[in-house]
């Protein structure tokens, strides 16, 4: 690609390059610049330079974006509302006709997402700062619409106004007539307003009144661009839309329009450089004095007074948008008093109507007044009567005493802000920054080291992107705290109560997050998720019993090999093993929480598993789980089956491994590995060679032991037609007396011919008897019977069996029913594929069989290829004899030995 080429690539994915002296920067939506693009930016940067610092190239207009295609239902990495939009229709257990008529018809997708994440309460009645549910329950609430609940729900002086309006019949709506209400409204209004403002223009919302100031500007100037601050938010019509530099709302609806530029928000010399680099383009500068959606952030000291001499240098107007931050909730009338700016064109909405009505307001100066404006702009329903007199009541109510409500918001913002920092103090490997202004204010979480702290399943949801909404959902439900998360920003809690909030609410706020920090620090998923889990059942306030996580192996050397292994689910009762703190919850209700989360979750790594093996090579490495049964990957369709260890694979290469092994149905629905993609560095192993190789040297060391010569013996292999099957047919009849070659008998003929070429192939190679039977009853005539199938379920019986038989059972679920060998005492389990690792292994839930040191050898066979850098084509796919021989001695050397 030429430099020209990247630039306008970058450009249409929303990145904003400029110059800083001899650097390239830029500015982008998270994940649109990886490691490639970088390369691509480092590898042109000189030209790059010159077409950014070019006036006919440096911040062009935005391109209009084509809609994405939709994304299938399980997305490649953690479901992210950034990135990932599922399709309802691909929800197996969720169907539009049973939900509530305001999911079925008013909003679909919202009430799914609030469904599964325990979000979707009903409020029946409002009462100052809380809100009441059906059953009585009261709810602090610390969203109030962001902002548009000044005085709390249900508030009597606002109803007053109303009530007044009727009772002296005033006409509501006089369109092309003199409103009495709305000049009144504007004249108490721009009063108040900086000195300088001079006129007002009423509209029904935030996003309105933004449209109203761009158009506004653009005629005052003569200009068409507009520039605003990236991850800011302005609304949601389509010119708001394209000032609010976030991709994450303007997918889809050919926003950006054109004219619209982005410079980070804070970055005063960015402001400088975009208005430079294009004299006579820019009509305005819009901005936030507070950047809500991305995470709280207030602008530094003095960024508006110097973003608005910018734009006086530059012939531009400054637009400040205090849609949310105006009237009182920053703990000044207008934030914009902070910086002592009389913006050219101010925007309000949100607690202009007291709570209970919208309305938005555009305030400029005379300055900017255009009479094509007055003639061109208006609303057919802003500026109503009603509006006009829940707004001017909502000034009487902020201006009563001397504004001491206003005041009243600096002070108890104080407070909270104090009671934040205490919380801060006290978790402060979670709560990274409080931030904000008054009653305003963001908690913002470092869910990454929670996640990291408390392993499990807590760091499971974390790389799921779902930690925050369960926190969320936590405070509401056991806490009954309503807190709005950052839909943006997915580590930031928006704490914006009503500003008749008091100190005891505040106080109360305080406590419900230090209770789920601590659930957090101690790592509890179980307290966390347990109004999901188990709705109804109390809640216990601490662990039921102690959480024994296993051991940490501590920090692995940098020069350590790094491994990935990949499981899944055995079955719904395997939710307890990834999580200790689950033990409280029966099987039934952790599948149920399983499947209300399903769509969301997707691979994941867990755990850390470190391995010194004789020579003092290291190998550290980590599970990556795939949250499904082998009963739900063979009932997905193969393709997605395969996509979803892909994914895993794919997690394991982003995450350093150098080797990765697959366990159990991974390998099944992967063709033994071989659909799979992976970088030439990558290793895959399907772990069936050291498999195949343990499991023959476990019984050939059972039968010495019995003095039982396997050469007399008959040797039954069950899943002859797989590939450790396969394998072992082929390596036995020179070791065994006969061979017995035992298929699936719910196989079609086809499955009969293959077992029948497999012993055509045996005894042409070795002379000895070998047979092929679907019959599992024809097992009895065995003395040692591998089992190695692709069975979801157990089947082996005792009725089937030789007495005295050694079974080795390699499969995973294992063959074997589960009270075969109480049943029969006699019969002899050898092995079933285990190796002991070397001394000091650290193998966290890899350990089987209650022994923390003992796994499975195909994920050793992903250990020893790490540990040794051995390269083999046979790894994945059929078996290569030599390769299993290989793998074997190569095992034994670093000290890993068979289990018997």
């Amino acid at each position: 690609m030429t430099a020209s080429e990247v630039l306008a690539d970058l450009r249409r994915q929303g990145v904003t390059l400029w110059a800083d002296g001899p650097d390239l920067r830029f500015s982008a939506p998270r994940g649109v610049v990886d490691a490639a693009a970088v390369s691509l930016l480092s590898r042109h940067k000189p030209e790059l330079l010159r077409l950014v610092a070019s006036p006919s190239e440096a911040a062009p207009e935005a391109a209009p974006q084509p809609p994405p295609a939709a994304l299938p239902l399980r997305a490649p990495a953690g479901f992210s509302l950034d990135d990932d939009v599922l399709s309802l229709a691909a929800i197996p257990d969720w169907v539009l006709e049973d939900q509530a008529p305001y999911v079925r018809h008013v909003s679909p997708y919202k009430g799914f997402l609030y469904g599964r994440m325990g979000l979707d309460k009903t409020f029946l009645r409002g009462e100052g700062c809380y809100l009441v549910d059906a059953d009585g329950h009261r709810y602090a609430d610390c969203i109030a619409q962001f902002g548009a609940v000044p005085f709390g729900h249900d508030p009597d002086p606002v109803w007053d106004a109303i009530v007044a309006l009727r009772r002296e019949r005033r006409p509501n709506l006089v369109i092309t007539s003199i409103s009495q209400e709305a000049g009144a409204l504007a004249e108490r209004l721009l009063a108040l307003a900086p000195p300088g403002l001079a006129h007002a223009v009423f509209s029904n919302s935030g996003a309105e009144a933004v449209e109203a100031a761009l158009k506004l500007a653009r005629v005052a100037t003569g200009r068409t661009g507009i520039l605003s601050a990236r991850d800011g938010f302005h609304g949601l019509t389509l010119g708001a839309l394209s000032a609010t530099g976030r991709d994450f709302f303007q997918r889809g609806f050919g926003a950006p329009a054109a004219g619209f530029n982005y410079v980070p928000f804070g970055d005063l010399a960015a402001v400088e450089a975009a208005m430079a680099a294009r004299p006579g383009y820019f009509a305005a500068f819009i901005v936030e004095p507070v950047q809500g959606e991305s995470g709280i952030l207030p602008a530094p000291p003095g960024y508006l007074r110097e973003a608005q001499a910018i734009c006086r240098r530059h012939g531009a107007l400054l637009i400040v948008d205090e849609v949310q931050t105006g009237l009182g909730r920053t703990g000044r009338l207008f934030a914009c008093e902070e910086d002592g700016v009389t913006p050219d064109v101010m925007v309000l909405a949100k607690a202009l109507g007291g709570g209970l009505v919208p309305v938005g307001a555009c305030l400029y100066t005379r300055e900017v007044y255009r009479e094509s404006f007055d003639l061109r702009h208006g609303s057919t329903f802003g500026g109503n009567a009603l509006a006009c007199r829940a707004a001017m009541a909502t000034l009487d109510l902020l201006t009563r005493d001397d504004q001491a409500l206003v005041r009243h918001v600096a002070a108890v913002g104080r407070t909270l802000r104090a009671d934040l920092d205490a919380v801060q103090a006290e978790f402060p490997r979670l709560v990274a920054a409080v931030r904000g202004r008054g009653l305003m204010l963001g908690v913002a979480l470092d869910l990454d080291q929670a996640g990291r702290a408390a392993g499990g399943i807590i760091s499971a949801m974390q790389q799921q992107g779902l930690l925050l909404y369960l926190v969320v959902s936590y405070l509401l439900n056991v806490a009954r705290i309503r807190i709005a998360p950052s839909f943006t920003q997915g580590t930031v809690l928006r704490i914006e109560p009503p500003l008749v909030a008091d100190e005891a609410f505040c106080a109360a706020v305080a406590a419900g997050l230090r209770r789920v920090l601590a659930i957090l620090e101690r790592g509890d998923a179980g307290a966390l998720l347990a109004h999901l889990i188990a709705p109804g059942a109390p809640i216990p306030a601490e662990p039921a019993s102690p959480r024994k996580a296993p051991a940490s192996p501590g920090e692995a050397p940098a020069t350590a090999a790094r491994f990935a292994f990949v499981v899944h689910l055995l079955g719904p009762s395997d939710m307890h093993r990834f999580d200790p703190s689950f033990a409280r919850f029966t099987t039934a209700q952790l599948d149920g929480f399983r499947r209300r989360t399903a769509p969301f979750v997707r691979p994941f790594a867990s755990g850390a598993l470190q391995v010194r093996d004789r020579a003092g090579r290291e190998a550290a490495g980590e599970l990556l789980v795939i949250p499904h049964t082998p009963e739900e990957l063979l009932a997905l369709p193969g393709a997605e089956a395969r996509d979803l260890v892909q994914r895993a694979v794919d997690l394991g290469a982003e995450r350093g491994a150098a080797v990765i092994g697959l366990g159990g149905f991974s390998s099944i629905v992967s063709d033994g590995g071989l659909a799979l993609k992976a970088p030439p560095e990558l290793r895959i192993t399907s772990g069936n060679s050291l498999t195949t190789w343990t499991a023959l040297a476990a019984v050939e060391r059972a039968c010495a032991a019995r003095r039982m010569p396997l050469e007399g013996c008959t040797v039954a292999i069950l899943g002859a037609a797989g590939a450790i099957g396969h394998a072992l047919a082929r390596l036995c009849p020179d070791r065994a007396g006969a061979l017995l070659l035992v298929g699936n008998p719910r196989s079609a003929q086809g499955g009969l011919d293959r077992l029948e070429a497999i012993a055509a192939a045996c005894r042409a190679a070795s002379g000895r008897p070998v047979r092929a039977t679907l019959d599992l009853d024809a097992l009895a005539e065995a003395d040692v019977v591998f089992t190695a199938t692709s069975a979801v379920a157990p089947f082996l019986r005792g009725t089937q069996l030789r007495r005295g038989a050694l079974i080795c059972d390699v499969s995973r679920p294992k063959n074997a029913m589960p009270d075969l060998y109480a049943e029969r005492p006699d019969l002899v389990p050898v092995g079933s594929g285990l190796l002991r690792a070397p001394a000091g292994a650290a193998l966290d839930r890899l350990g089987e069989c209650g022994q923390p040191d003992v796994l499975v050898a195909c994920a050793a066979e992903t250990i020893v290829l790490a540990l040794s850098g051995h390269r083999d084509g046979h790894l994945c796919g059929a078996l290569d004899l030599a390769t299993i021989e290989a793998i074997g001695r190569l095992a034994t050397q670093a000290g890993f030995a068979v289990v018997e």
